[in-house]
């Protein structure tokens, strides 16, 4: 029914007005945008400004007859997604803001949808409908409008009358040009002219090609408003449940599943007590390396896994979900997993205290917060009888406001002050080559700090020699073009200029 009220809103015309007649311009736009703030460059305030660009794009194509809340809330993530860019980029800034452009484009595109789930996935569908789309851009082009335009013919008559004189004008005058130095001079003029042109146009190679043909692919889909997909009215409406029938038989299935891990988990968390929380003494032939690095990634698999298993019961039968014996087996098993994820957090714990922070270690410990958030959610569902698209829902909604206040947050600034107060206590040891690589920019005051309060010598000279890597590896990051600066690498880079100053040179 909403896919069919969609069709009927597209009818009648109720996607909004283009403020910009000719479309292909803003399709030109993005390829010049691209261009300009993305190619050949390091990822910087680049990125943000070429996501206000696709913004205004959309916005320039289609007038809203009125933005509601929700697609305030969105243009607000967006743009300070986008500022945030100016301080420093990451995989979560690129993923709110990728976000926040798809659900806008979703909601001024498909505002007859009624749902809203179903406008925000158009908004991603369109760039995986190649077909749709440029069917659009025919339908467009052989629209009445279009066809009482006569601009096609009368380039191609004047072509017809201007080539032949174009070439004998060459001809002749390359002739003339050999007897009058003057007429031969204004030539050469010419020719160097053209010739800077060429050498522009060698530049066009078939890698930046590609590019340019995906930034016009990405500006076509957002300029053009294609029609919904029945793909978006499948995945929102009510979904069939699970276990209808034979209900006796599926609920005693649940019941066993359920009684089983219950089990396993209550085996793996009495190991852990014993040998992780107590003695900390593992069984011979196990070590600390194979129990704490890789036993983290495992459990996290398992953790992920328990929770599929427990959201497919939300879509199962009332009769199945609301029995007594099945929630009681359900919410144990979600202690359990909390009881795991606990483990997970002390495993790390005890490989910090021997080796120290890392960027990729407190991700870890972000996801896992992450994942007991999501079991939250779980229990919620489970307890009040909601549906699995209910809970998909909640978990979308969850990861957004995660990636948006991560995007905030300066991960690799915090795990060196974490570490160097680890180090200045005598915690751990001077660090591998390989974590200044992680930490990016911020190893200069890292190893800057050792250089200047370390009691070693060692370690003060390994300091000296590591920071003139690094220097090497961010030489002129002060002068990087614009679409690179990052505030979060230029304040580092006075910081090692400071140094300099004070100390002549990077020296012994």
């Amino acid at each position: 029914m909403q896919y069919r009220e969609g069709k009927k809103a597209l009818a009648d015309k109720e996607w909004g007005i283009g403020v910009v007649r000719h479309r292909w311009m803003l399709i030109i736009g993005a390829v010049l945008g691209g261009e300009i703030c993305l190619l050949f460059e390091r990822p910087g305030i680049g990125f943000g400004a070429y996501m206000i660009l696709l913004t205004g794009l959309v916005f320039a194509s289609r007038v809203p007859k009125k933005m509601p809340m929700l697609e305030q809330l969105m243009l607000a993530s967006l743009i300070v997604g986008a500022l945030q860019t100016a301080r420093w980029t990451s995989l979560s800034n690129v993923l709110v803001m990728l976000t926040s452009l798809n659900c806008i484009n979703g909601m001024t595109a498909h505002r007859g949808l009624s749902s809203r789930w179903m406008q925000w996935l158009e908004g991603w569908l369109v760039f995986f409908r190649p077909i749709g789309v440029i069917k659009k851009v025919k339908e467009r082009a052989e629209s009445p409008e279009a066809k009482r335009s006569d601009r096609v013919e009368r380039i191609v008559i004047l072509l017809k009358v201007v080539l032949p004189a174009f070439i004998l004008l060459v001809v002749f005058g390359f002739l003339l040009s050999a007897g009058n130095a003057v007429l031969g001079n204004w030539i050469q003029g010419i020719l160097a002219w053209t010739e800077q042109i060429f050498r522009y146009v060698e530049i066009l190679s078939p890698g930046r090609i590609v590019i340019w043909v995906i930034f016009a692919w990405v500006g076509m889909a957002l300029v053009y408003t294609a029609r919904p997909t029945r793909i978006s009215g499948l995945v929102t409406k009510q979904w069939k449940e699970l276990g209808r029938s034979g209900l006796m038989i599926r609920g005693y299935q649940w019941f066993a599943v359920l009684l089983t891990m219950n089990l396993l988990f209550l085996f793996s968390s009495i190991s852990d007590a014993v040998y992780l929380w107590m003695s900390r003494e593992l069984p011979e032939g196990i070590s600390h390396s194979r129990y704490l690095h890789h036993g983290v990634y495992v459990l996290m698999l398992t953790t992920v896994l328990s929770a599929l298993v427990l959201g497919t019961l939300t879509q199962h039968a009332k009769e199945i979900r609301s029995s007594r014996f099945i929630q009681v087996l359900a919410h144990l098993w979600i202690v359990q997993n909390v009881i795991l994820i606990s483990g997970v957090f002390l495993r790390l714990r005890i490989y910090v205290e021997a080796f120290g922070h890392t960027p990729k270690r407190l991700y870890v410990i972000l996801f896992l917060a992450l994942v007991i958030a999501g079991f939250i959610l779980l229990a919620t569902a489970i307890h009040r009888q909601k549906t699995m698209k209910w809970l998909i829902g909640g978990n979308l909604m969850l990861l957004f406001c995660h990636f948006f206040i991560l995007q905030l947050v300066d991960v690799p600034a915090m795990v060196m002050r974490w570490n160097l107060n680890l180090y200045n206590n005598g915690e751990i040891a001077y660090p591998e080559y390989r974590f200044m690589w992680q930490i990016g920019s911020h190893s200069i005051p890292y190893l800057i700090n050792i250089h200047e309060n370390s009691s070693l010598p060692k370690d003060r000279q390994r300091a000296i020699e590591d920071l003139k890597e690094v220097e090497y590896r961010f030489y002129r990051i002060e002068n990087r073009p614009w679409q690179s600066f990052q505030y979060r690498d230029y304040v580092n880079w006075k910081v090692l200029e400071e140094f300099k100053d004070k100390h002549g040179s990077i020296s012994d």
